[in-house]
């Protein structure tokens, strides 16, 4: 009972300075001498990292549609979770002129080992005993839950990478694999002081092949051939993935 008291007080606070705009002026005095940019957050390619390291040049993280006029000032950096980011501009939650003004830039991630950390994580979060098999197999039959103004539901972080990024005018698309080089090329692209990165929210797992056998390789390859295809990730072998001789 005490827990769920303080989490409703806890809640309560949020609301009441999302109420009273304190988050949305702080951002605006903290963004006011900051270039307009956006994080699209694509799930499981280090966006927890990315976003730590962005958060010390003022950029607000909202994964809420209704609270984005309550924390975003409309002007300087910004991420909006695994919300899409072009329904948030059709439906007015995003101005036209942060839009067209704002960098946008985003991570790719090998799909193969993107697949393995949805798996890992998922199977975590949400206590499931699903074999890694058993659970692709699923989602190949029923497909992932759409992306939309949410900033999770169901399995909408298995959908393809190039679903964030449908309808947008990218400025850069860095890649996981190159994660502090090319987070150095965005910070001097906009102006920011350097700083290092960490790796947040790294997940314990076993290496990625022990993860296959020539099924899910089938199924990895036919649900993200998109992906494979749109960032330049090259199709393994079953020599290369699973380590047959």
């Amino acid at each position: 009972m005490r827990f769920s008291s303080s989490k409703k007080i806890e809640r309560f606070f949020k609301r009441l300075i999302d109420y009273t705009q304190l988050r949305r002026a702080a951002h605006y005095v903290r963004n006011a001498k900051r270039p307009n940019a956006v994080f699209i957050w694509i799930p499981k390619n280090a966006g927890t990292s990315m976003y730590h390291a962005l958060r010390r040049y003022g950029c607000v993280k909202t994964k809420e549609a209704e609270r984005i006029r309550y924390q975003f000032s409309q002007r300087g950096l910004v991420t909006f979770g695994h919300m899409d980011y072009p329904t948030l501009v059709d439906e007015g939650y995003i101005s036209e002129d942060f839009d067209r003004s704002a960098y946008k830039f985003c991570f790719s991630r090998d799909p193969y080992s993107r697949a393995v950390s949805t798996y890992v994580y998922l199977r975590k979060a949400e206590g499931f005993e699903e074999t890694f098999l058993e659970f692709w197999r699923n989602v190949r039959e029923k497909g992932p839950d759409p992306i939309g103004i949410h900033h999770v539901i169901g399995t909408s972080q298995c959908n393809p990478q190039v679903r964030w990024i449908e309808n947008i005018e990218m400025d850069f698309i860095g890649r996981y694999e190159n994660l502090a080089e090319d987070f150095g090329r965005i910070t001097n692209e906009l102006g920011l002081p350097p700083h290092s990165l960490g790796h947040q929210n790294r997940s314990k797992r076993k290496s990625s092949g022990q993860y296959y056998c020539r099924e899910t390789k089938a199924i990895i390859e036919e649900l993200f051939a998109e992906d494979f295809e749109y960032f330049g990730y090259p199709l393994k072998s079953d020599r290369e993935l699973l380590g047959d001789s």
